[in-house]
């Protein structure tokens, strides 16, 4: 792994978006990268560009931060002809695209934060021109090219969702950076790892051999002389272009950049050494050791002619290494699959902590295994990790090299897009997934089926049924084709198309696909499979909501025992299944048999998730609603209060409003009027509440937009 921080170019129009850059600038550096940025232009298009690409060449990302703002740009009347206009951030992305493009996803990438219309911009400085209706309408059109292609880009809300993003990419741009200088290790030899590292890298290539031709080899290198030379010429750089940038009046703070680098140059030289003494105390390649005589005894300039004659060897050496990697990641991600076994049998046994430390454990050991990655992504978002979920999912999705892959990557991050309330987002996401498995396997292919059940899903989310409905029909057809009527597929795609009729009142065309589904699982699992106990407590609760609730109550009674017997009493199934019967008997008057059930499902859900995980607040929330109902308000307060409690925290640790935070909200308002406390005492104990959580009355005056909606 290379010392030298990853290099990061900030692309950013000042005009809206000026302290967003040094927030970016300054978690880039919080997470272990060197920030880029270019401030000043020349004045004509052709220079501009030049130097823009020389710079963004030297780095291993961009991040283009897209506002509202067009930004400054070269005269239109001196653009050469046929040129379009583009201002200088726009020129930023499409040089960043370009390298994307030669160099791959894997040596090169974008990073596109579009910020909303309801963004934090920056107000205009007095030294801001006004932009035209022209400039306006060309950044519009630069927001609508990105948001309509295929390329990821993220949206941030604020200033701590923008924090986080950039956060996200420590792992990504630590993975391009060394792709990008893979070849350049070997390549360059020696004298190339020396120039690197003046500029920040430095790099290890030794075989360690023992005996007295390794020690003799290094006690012939005269290292203080070459500390001297590399030192000397640093000073000597630095005076060189010192000396032209005083003569550029007020040019002071690219002086202060030159001693930036000067000192940091001056402080790897000891690193190099030892570099070079590692490098030469085994047995060096022929070429490494002749370099490094010549860099000794002639200069950089000798060596680098030498190194330059034996490209095609070192080129030839650079395949072979690779090779080399290849095969030993593959061994080591053969011996990391019987810990991911390990982990996959906890899970069967809800032993969800040992589960998570130990798919972190391969993780950290192969971070640049995309399964290693995804797996660890997809626990996370199941344990409402949400900020570490993304972390990893962002990372996969990185790692990605196959259409396979990047299909699963994007489904993965949608789910956690919708979880967390992000539904447009999640809706892009989802189709892109869909697109590469149709464009790989063709229309009818079941992992197209898949897609479009998550996308009908997240369509069904939104209330946008009439949408959601064919494309469920058409899983469904997809899935008979190649299936057969009778398959297990068949009837999880009957089941997703009658939740959606029974979302829209159309009862009785919901009740004869479930039963055909019910009919379908016990044929082929047997009577006491889970999928069945899916499917009879979907049945029950079609039969719950038309008021035959004599004929629900067994099918759920059903649905509980055969999960108990596969999972055992301690199962969030179990807890599901309890909740579900207890809401039946709470319909049905017998209040008390609920009570006791409830109980039972918050104790489940603590155990298995934690106290303090969203799925024990919405126990809370269920239990104290039970409460209100028995008219035991004072029981109900505690438990009212602390789902909220829950589902605050939840929202200020990981930035998303839960979707259940509303409904909460409103439910202990609604309780609290019900003890007869006045309005002001009741906006006092929320206030306190939120301020306990930590969020202070600003923040909590920001997030109430986000609970305007149904929770």
């Amino acid at each position: 792994m290379p010392s030298s921080p990853p290099k990061v170019f900030i692309s950013a129009a000042s005009g809206d978006l000026r302290s967003w850059r040094g927030i970016v600038k300054d978690a880039l550096l919080n997470i272990g990268c060197h920030p880029v940025e270019q401030s000043n232009f020349p004045p004509d298009y052709r220079s501009v560009r030049d130097m823009l690409y020389d710079k963004i060449s030297d780095c291993h990302a961009l991040i283009h931060i897209v506002g509202c703002r067009y930004g400054a740009e070269p005269p239109p009347k001196d653009l050469p002809v046929g040129q379009l206009r583009r201002s200088y951030t726009q020129m930023e992305y499409d040089i960043g695209r370009e390298l994307q493009r030669k160099r791959g996803d894997q040596r090169f990438r974008v990073y596109v934060f579009v910020c909303p219309a309801d963004f934090p911009y920056d107000s205009p400085h007095a030294e801001d021109a006004a932009e035209t209706e022209t400039q306006r309408e060309l950044q519009l059109a630069h927001r609508r090219a990105i948001l309509e292609v295929e390329y990821l880009y993220y949206t941030p809300a604020d200033i701590q969702a923008l924090k986080d993003l950039v956060h996200t990419l420590r792992e990504q741009t630590l993975h391009l950076q060394a792709k990008h200088q893979f070849r350049q290790r070997i390549l360059l030899g020696l004298v190339g790892l020396l120039l690197l590292s003046l500029l920040g890298g430095v790099y290890t290539l030794y075989t360690k051999l023992p005996g007295n031709t390794a020690d003799a080899v290094v006690n012939k290198l005269d290292a203080d002389g070459v500390a001297a030379r590399l030192r000397a010429d640093i000073n000597a750089r630095f005076e060189r272009d010192a000396s032209q940038a005083r003569l550029q009046a007020g040019n002071w703070q690219a002086i202060r950049n030159l001693e930036q680098q000067r000192d940091l140059a001056l402080a790897k030289v000891a690193d190099v050494i030892t570099t070079i003494q590692q490098g030469l105390a085994g047995n060096p390649d022929p070429i490494f050791r002749e370099a490094a005589a010549l860099l000794e005894q002639g200069g950089a300039e000798a060596a680098l002619s030498y190194l330059e004659s034996h490209k095609i060897d070192l080129l030839a050496q650079v395949e072979q290494a690779h090779a080399q990697v290849q095969a030993a990641q593959e061994k080591l991600q053969q011996t990391l699959q019987p810990i991911l076994l390990q982990a996959g049998l906890f899970k069967t046994r809800q032993q969800w902590d040992e589960a998570l430390k130990l798919q972190q454990n391969v993780a950290e050991n192969a971070p640049h295994w995309f399964k290693a990655r995804v797996e660890l992504g997809a626990m996370l978002l199941k344990l409402a990790h949400y900020p570490a979920a993304e972390i990893e999912l962002n990372a996969a999705m990185s790692l990605a090299h196959i259409d396979d892959e990047k299909a699963i990557a994007l489904n993965n991050l949608a789910q956690l897009l919708q979880v967390t309330n992000h539904l447009s987002e999640a809706e892009r996401l989802i189709k892109q997934a869909i697109a590469i498995d149709e464009k790989n396997y063709g229309a009818e292919h079941p992992d197209v089926a898949i897609g479009l059940n998550n996308l009908a899903e997240l369509l069904q989310a939104t209330n946008r049924l009439s949408e959601a409905e064919p494309l469920m029909k058409r899983a469904l057809a997809i899935d008979e084709k190649n299936y057969g009527p009778e398959h297990p597929d068949v009837a999880t795609d009957l089941n997703n198309l009658a939740q959606l009729l029974l979302a829209a009142k159309r009862l009785g065309e919901a009740e004869p696909l479930i039963k055909r589904a019910l009919t379908i699982d016990e044929k082929h699992y047997g009577d006491e499979h889970p999928n069945v106990a899916r499917d009879l407590n979907n049945l029950a609760a079609l039969l719950q909501l038309t008021n035959r609730l004599s004929e629900a109550e067994p099918l759920m009674k059903r649905a509980l025992a055969i999960d108990e017997k596969n999972y055992g009493a301690q199962h969030p199934n179990v807890a599901r299944d309890l909740n579900n019967l207890a809401q039946l008997l709470q319909d049905n008057n017998r209040l008390s048999e609920a009570e006791s059930m409830m109980k039972q499902v918050l104790a489940i859900d603590e155990n298995s998730f934690g106290a303090e995980h969203p799925e024990v607040a919405i126990d809370l929330n269920n239990h104290a609603k039970l409460l209100k109902a028995l008219n035991r308000l004072s029981e109900a307060e505690p438990l009212q209060q602390r789902a909220v409690f829950i589902l605050l925290t939840f929202t200020r640790n990981t930035g998303y409003a839960h979707p259940g935070l509303h409904k909460c909200v409103d439910n202990y308002r609604s309780l609290l009027q019900a003890m007869k406390q006045p309005a002001a005492k009741i906006d006092e104990k929320l206030q306190n509440l939120v301020a306990t959580v930590g969020f202070n009355p600003t923040e909590w005056q920001a997030l109430q937009p986000k609970l305007a909606g149904p929770g």
